[in-house]
C-alpha cells in the first residue's frame, strides 16, 4: 500500500478493533469533516480512538460506504447514541425512534436493557424501567418471561413494580424457576431476595413459606427490623394503584380537571391540565408521564396521556394504542405460545355491539357484545385484537376485579361475569344480575361511572357523575352502600362548574406521587 493511499485514510481504533476508512467517505459525518479541516491532533496522526459498540459502530461504517443503513434492535439504542455524539441530522435519529416503537416487543428487553442508560438518546432507564414496572405483572405471565436470561429476571424484580403484592414478585420468581428446574434451583436463593419481604402480608408469608421448592432452600427472608432486609423496603411497591375522577368544564375550554382519590375515596390531590395536541403517541414514554386506560368519553373509551410534569394531557386513539400494546406484551410473542380462549355468555338482553379490551391484575381481555350474548377472550393475542377495530354503539360501562367483570348496560342493568376460566369453550359461563341503589334506577348512564381496583378488593365503586355521590357495591355481601359526596372545595368556588366525565382505576408511580 502506497503512502498516498494510506495518507487517504483514517485509522479508527473503536475498543480492541481498527478500521481503515476513506477520508472522503468520512466527510459525510459532520464529526469527521470538522476534524479532518483542522489541523487537531487526531488529524496529523491519521488516527482516532473511539469506544462505542462495535455493532453500532460498523453499522455506520457499511451505511457510509454502501449508502443503506441497517438496524437491529440488538444495537440501534447505542446506534442512536453515536448519530447524535458524531453530529448526524435530526431525522437520523427519528430513523432510530420510529424503528425502535414499530419492532419493540418485550422479547427484546435482553438486548435493550444493556443498551440504556440515564442519558441514552432514544430511550433512556427511567422511561424504559417506567415501562416495565407499569405492566410487570402481564409481562410475567407471558411464555416470554420463561426464557428471560437471570440477568433479565434480577433487574426487572429490582425495580419499583406495580404490584398488588409481593406475592405476585414471588410467584413470577418460582415461575421463572420452575420452568429449568435443575439449572436455575441454583439462582433462586438470590432472586427471592428481591422480593421485598417487610410488605409481604401474613397470609402471604404463610403461604411463600409452605413451598416446596422454599423449602428446600431452607430459605429464610430477611426483614429491615432485623438490620439485613432490602434497602428498597422503605419503597412499598403494593400501593400505586389510585381512584382517578375526570372533569370537565361546562363550557367548551379544553382544560381538564384531574384528582386522584386514595383507596378510602379520599383526595390525595388534583391538577389542572391543558389539552396538548403534540405529546408523543408511543406506548413507551417518559417517567412523568401516566396513561389513564379505558376512561369513558362521549359514551366510548378512550386513553388520557397526563404529563405531570408539565400538566398537559392529550387523547390517544383506544383502537391504535390497544393494539400496539398487545403486540408488545403479547403472549404469542414467542414461538411457544399457548393459545388464548373464547368464551360465551348468553344474555336474556338484547345488547348493542360493543368491543373493547379490560385489564386484570395480570392480564388483558377482550370483550365483544352482540345482540343476545358476550364473547370473551382471556389473555388475547396480538392478531385476535386486531382482528376487528375496537369500537362501541352502546354505552355501557365495564370494570375488572379479580376473576369477575362487572357491567352496567345502557338499560341500566347491573351484572356480574364470571371468568373463571373452564376447558369448555362451548360451555356458557355464568352471570348475576343486581338491583341498583333504588334513587339511581332512572338515572341516564351518562352519568353514572363504574371503576374498581384489579384486585385485592372486595368494591366496585358507583359513582353519580351530577352529584358527585359515591356509592359501594361490596362483592362478598352482594350489598350496596353509601361512601358519602366528592366535593372541589377550591375549584375556583364552584364545583358546578365541571361534569365528571369518568371515574377510573389507575396505577401511578410513587415518583409522581411525591412529585405532586
Amino acid at each position: 500500500m502506497d503512502k498516498l493511499e494510506i495518507d487517504d485514510k483514517l485509522a479508527i481504533v473503536n475498543r480492541s478493533v481498527e478500521y481503515r476508512i476513506s477520508k472522503r467517505l468520512l466527510r459525510k459525518i459532520p464529526y469527521f469533516k470538522k476534524m479532518l479541516n483542522h489541523e487537531c491532533l487526531e488529524s496529523k496522526e491519521n488516527k482516532i480512538v473511539l469506544d462505542f459498540d462495535q455493532r453500532a459502530i460498523e453499522a455506520i461504517f457499511d451505511w457510509i460506504k454502501t449508502g443503506k443503513g441497517f438496524f437491529k434492535m440488538d444495537y440501534v439504542i447505542e446506534l442512536c447514541n453515536i448519530f447524535d455524539y458524531f453530529g448526524l441530522p435530526d431525522s437520523y435519529i427519528a430513523k432510530c425512534v420510529d424503528y425502535f416503537h414499530d419492532e419493540f416487543t418485550i422479547a427484546h428487553l435482553p438486548n435493550v436493557i444493556p443498551q440504556v442508560t440515564s442519558t441514552s438518546k432514544l430511550i433512556n432507564s427511567a422511561s424504559l424501567n417506567a415501562f416495565i414496572c407499569r405492566y410487570f405483572t402481564k409481562i410475567a405471565n407471558t411464555n416470554v418471561w420463561l426464557n428471560y436470561p437471570l440477568e433479565t429476571i434480577e433487574y426487572i424484580c429490582k425495580l419499583d413494580l406495580m404490584v398488588h403484592s409481593e406475592l405476585q414478585v414471588f410467584e413470577a420468581i418460582m415461575k421463572w424457576a420452575n420452568f429449568k428446574c435443575d439449572s436455575r434451583k441454583c439462582h433462586l436463593e438470590r432472586l427471592l431476595k428481591l422480593v421485598r419481604w417487610c410488605h409481604v402480608k401474613d397470609e402471604d408469608l404463610s403461604k411463600i413459606m409452605e413451598n416446596e421448592f422454599v423449602k428446600s432452600l431452607k430459605f429464610n427472608p430477611k426483614f429491615c427490623a432485623d438490620g439485613n432486609g432490602n434497602y428498597d423496603c422503605n419503597l412499598n411497591r403494593n400501593e400505586q394503584e389510585y381512584f382517578v375522577m375526570i372533569e370537565e368544564y361546562w363550557h367548551r375550554s379544553n382544560d381538564i380537571r384531574i384528582t386522584v382519590l386514595a383507596n378510602d375515596l379520599q383526595p390525595l390531590f388534583n391538577r389542572i391540565l391543558e389539552l396538548d395536541e403534540t405529546l408523543p403517541e408511543h406506548i413507551i414514554h417518559d417517567e412523568h408521564i401516566s396513561d389513564l386506560h379505558y376512561v369513558e368519553r362521549d359514551s366510548d373509551k378512550e386513553i388520557m396521556r397526563i404529563d405531570w410534569k408539565n400538566n398537559k394531557y392529550r387523547w390517544l386513539r383506544f383502537s391504535a394504542y390497544s393494539n400496539k400494546l398487545i403486540e408488545y406484551i403479547s403472549i404469542d410473542s414467542t414461538d411457544n405460545c399457548e393459545e388464548s380462549s373464547m368464551k360465551k355468555v348468553a344474555f336474556n338482553q338484547n345488547h348493542m355491539y360493543r368491543r373493547v379490551l379490560l385489564e386484570a391484575k395480570d392480564k388483558f381481555i377482550l370483550i365483544k357484545k352482540y345482540r343476545h350474548s358476550c364473547y370473551y377472550w382471556s389473555k388475547p393475542t396480538a392478531d385476535e385484537v386486531k382482528g376487528v377495530p375496537i369500537f362501541s354503539n352502546s354505552s355501557d360501562k365495564e370494570t375488572v376485579l379479580d376473576n369477575k367483570i362487572y357491567m352496567l348496560t345502557s338499560d341500566l342493568q347491573f351484572m356480574e361475569l364470571d371468568i373463571d376460566d373452564t376447558d369448555d369453550i362451548e360451555t356458557n359461563c355464568k352471570y348475576k344480575m343486581f338491583q341498583l341503589p333504588k334513587s339511581k334506577k332512572n338515572r341516564y348512564l351518562k352519568i353514572l361511572h363504574l371503576a374498581s381496583k384489579q384486585t385485592n378488593d372486595d368494591r366496585v365503586i358507583f359513582l353519580d357523575g351530577s352529584e358527585k355521590s359515591v356509592y359501594c357495591f361490596n362483592v362478598n355481601s352482594q350489598r350496596w352502600s353509601s361512601i358519602g359526596q366528592i366535593i372541589n372545595c377550591n375549584f375556583f368556588g364552584n364545583r358546578n362548574k365541571t361534569k365528571v366525565i369518568s371515574l377510573t382505576s389507575a396505577f401511578i408511580s410513587v415518583d409522581i406521587i411525591n412529585f405532586a
